[in-house]
């Protein structure tokens, strides 16, 4: 596997939008297990134990792998799995080293064979997804998981809820097919929850939705990434044409943001105008990502030379970063590139 240790740099033809757009591809999922979910939704997927070196599977490792590293000292024990890394930086400093021998540094630093660990999370793509039901019969809570194949093994925590609120966890190993479990309690259940704290890596409808709603949009923004416009611009229109309503996850927001950033790096400034226009008329939108929407308008209004039209976006979007807590900096690059605008934050 390897590790980059900054994003991978945005090559297109105006830099003016590079840091908005870092912003746009990168902050919008972080490192996490929903961003990766969306690259496997998108058949962007690959395996940890051969990743290629490309920006797309940079983000496989950071999110899927990261999860994947904490999963497994789980498995060793926290501690142990520090020992176990301090142990294996020091005996070798300095030199190159393979993932199989760090695998297996850890095996034998946990004293237990780990090759269904390694077989189910680096030598295959996704994730698990659980089903599960469950009903109580007086004090007694029954309860199946089941899951489609490829099986995980997997130790989950469970959490009860019963009729005083108070939530109890509870573990239980899964794999195969079916796992059944059959657990006294006290009060009427009201909740019961798989991974409520979402310790292993799985998908759930909620996610499904969301990442399938932006397959096309996650494929056109890496295509962006790679300064393929024009390649970019075709995933982002097809994805249009799909969006369904209501609009959970702001895809349409999304994918017109997308293809305003298309157009302004080809300098189509009438273009980009109009679909900067129709993200922000999106019936649901992303507070975080409107002001770079704005600093983007206020950029063509500049090229365009319309004073007007320039300072409007620019109190619009300090007005949106205000919304956010002044949290994207984008207030900041206005105040700084458009003097004649300017006004206390």
């Amino acid at each position: 596997m390897k590790y980059s240790a900054s994003p991978p740099e945005i090559v297109g033809p105006s830099p003016l939008c590079l840091k908005e757009t870092f912003h746009t591809l990168y902050t919008l999922d972080q490192y996490n297990g929903l961003g990766y979910l969306k690259l496997n939704a998108a058949g962007l997927d690959h395996r940890l134990i051969d990743l290629p070196d490309s920006p797309i599977f940079d983000w496989v490792a950071r999110s899927k792998g990261g999860l994947v590293w904490d999963m497994l000292s789980r498995i060793t024990g926290q501690a142990r799995f520090r020992q176990i890394l301090q142990n294996f930086t020091r005996r070798h400093a300095s030199q190159a080293v393979t993932l199989d021998q760090f695998l297996r540094a850890i095996e034998e630093g946990a004293g237990q064979k780990l090759d269904w660990f390694d077989r189910q999370w680096l030598e295959q793509t996704g994730a698990p997804a659980w089903e599960l039901t469950w009903k109580q019969e007086g004090g007694q809570l029954r309860g199946v998981i089941t899951q489609p194949a490829p099986y995980y093994r997997v130790t989950l925590e469970v959490q009860i809820e019963e009729s005083n609120q108070k939530a109890q966890l509870r573990t239980i190993e899964v794999s195969g097919p079916r796992t059944e479990f059959n657990w006294p309690v006290k009060l009427n259940v009201r909740s019961v929850a798989l991974d409520p704290h979402f310790l292993v890596l799985h998908w759930t409808p909620d996610y499904l939705a969301e990442a399938a709603g932006l397959a096309g949009y996650t494929r056109g923004r890496f295509k962006l990434n790679e300064n393929k416009l024009i390649e970019a611009g075709e995933e982002f229109r097809k994805a249009l044409e799909k969006v369904t309503v209501p609009d959970l996850h702001s895809v349409r927001f999304l994918l017109e943001n997308g293809l305003d950033i298309v157009y302004y790096n080809q300098k189509n400034w009438k273009e980009a105008q109009a679909h900067f226009e129709a993200a922000l008329a999106s019936p649901s939108r992303r507070a975080d990502q409107i002001p770079f929407v704005y600093l983007r308008l206020a950029r063509i209004a500049r090229e365009l030379k319309d004073d007007a039209a320039l300072c409007r976006a620019v109190e619009n979007l300090i007005s949106a970063d205000a919304v956010v807590g002044n949290s994207t900096g984008a207030a900041n690059t206005v105040h700084a590139q458009f003097e004649k605008c300017r006004r206390a934050p």
